[in-house]
């Protein structure tokens, strides 16, 4: 709890991985790669519930044992295709939670996520009021302005948005009204750039 807002943290792995077959349970240094996300979000002194949701049943067992809340997922909802934020939509209706309540998806391909991120990300929502807050890896706004942009290639460059990280924090609401294309941003947004280690990815 943070300002009289619950802190819910929703979890979303899949069975398997196109790249590296089943990288969430491979051991990463000591232990399974997802937990050293997890780990780190027991570590938050503001989160209030950790849910987890995914199609593997290893996945289940493991995130149960270490305190997570499991959220059967719907096969529709298992292929790769489908974005998380409608998995985040989905999970969000099966929590008890208020439209202001605050929903953390933290990326656990990111092992180098530290409990002090998330921590900062809640205080930064609650601190300007934000509807979302999203960790990024860099800013790239507007690189056809940026003069570091080699010239002759300036005119091929479109403006492009920011490259989301680790953690991404939104309302309920925010989560319920999100289009798809607006990535779940609220109305009151805020791109909070951590060019950190912790963006760094399996």
């Amino acid at each position: 709890m943070y300002k009289d807002r619950k802190c819910i943290v929703v979890l979303t792995t899949r069975e398997g991985s196109k790249r590296l077959p089943d990288k969430n349970l491979m051991v990463c240094h000591g232990k399974p790669l997802v937990m050293w996300v997890v780990d780190e979000i027991f570590k938050c002194g503001f989160i209030d519930e950790v849910y987890h949701i995914s199609n593997s049943e290893k996945l289940k067992e493991l995130l149960s044992s270490a305190g997570c809340i499991t959220i059967d997922e719907p096969e529709e909802l298992s292929v790769d295709t489908i974005p998380i934020l409608t998995v985040l939509k989905y999970a969000v209706e099966q929590i008890d939670c208020d439209g202001s309540d605050y929903i953390i998806w933290a990326d656990v391909s990111k092992p180098l996520t530290k409990s002090s991120q998330i921590e900062k990300v809640i205080r930064t929502a609650a601190a300007g009021d934000y509807d979302s807050v999203f960790t990024t890896k860099k800013l790239r706004y507007y690189l056809a302005d940026d003069p570091a942009i080699v010239t002759q290639k300036r005119d091929e460059l479109k403006r492009e948005d920011l490259y989301f990280g680790a953690v991404r924090l939104r309302t309920a609401k925010t989560i319920r009204n999100a289009e798809l294309n607006t990535w779940g941003r609220g109305e009151f947004h805020l791109d909070l750039c951590i060019c950190e280690d912790h963006e760094i990815g399996v």
